[in-house]
């Protein structure tokens, strides 16, 4: 007996829409955002993003527990008695294990992987940066300070730009915008809309 038959039968005599799988997967969302710690996260126990989520959830890494948080919250919230689940010690035979139980993309990586690349890139800029700050109009331009420091900005744009979406190529229409902790990027655009 399927789910669907299932749900025919338990609601056969409540007025209103009944409800079916596909119906409970799609308003999902609204029951787990609340206990998500974003959207990709809260549609991922659905299996089904949107147009405004496909991207970013595209080069997301969400641990199965965080999964399982979220669902067995949502049901607490419902009024369902879920026991919850048992935290396992962080032993060595365990730790891979744990690392290993995430869905999304297999290459994404944290921001966190790539800090000391970006941290190295911006010291490297206060040198070139600092003889450009000392020179005046009819010096020389100090060029070896121009190109360092140009060679220096557009590796780390490059690296922003590349990092985050798997390096696919930028085109004529791709937008980026690098602030504080937060990265937006807009490079790709499908046959339903423009992602982001």
């Amino acid at each position: 007996v399927s789910l669907n038959q299932q749900l025919r039968r338990v609601f056969a005599d409540t007025p209103g829409v009944t409800p079916t799988a596909h119906r409970l997967s799609a308003s999902s969302w609204l029951y787990c955002r609340p206990h998500a710690r974003d959207d990709v996260a809260a549609a991922s126990l659905s299996g089904q993003f949107g147009l405004g989520l496909s991207a970013p959830a595209a080069y997301r890494r969400i641990p199965r527990a965080e999964h399982q948080d979220i669902f067995e919250r949502a049901l607490r919230r419902l009024g369902w008695s879920v026991p919850a689940s048992p935290t396992r010690p962080a032993t060595p035979n365990l730790t891979l294990h744990r690392d290993m139980a995430l869905a999304g993309s297999a290459v994404a990586q944290p921001a966190s992987a790539f800090a000391e690349l970006f941290q190295w890139l911006r010291d490297a800029m206060q040198d070139p940066s600092a003889d450009l700050a000392a020179w005046w109009p009819g010096e020389p331009i100090p060029l070896t300070a121009v190109t360092t420091l140009h060679q220096l900005v557009s590796t780390h744009e490059l690296l922003a730009w590349h990092l985050p979406t798997g390096a696919r190529p930028i085109g004529p229409s791709s937008q980026h915008c690098l602030t504080g902790e937060l990265q937006w990027v807009c490079d790709k655009a499908s046959g339903q809309g423009r992602e982001s």
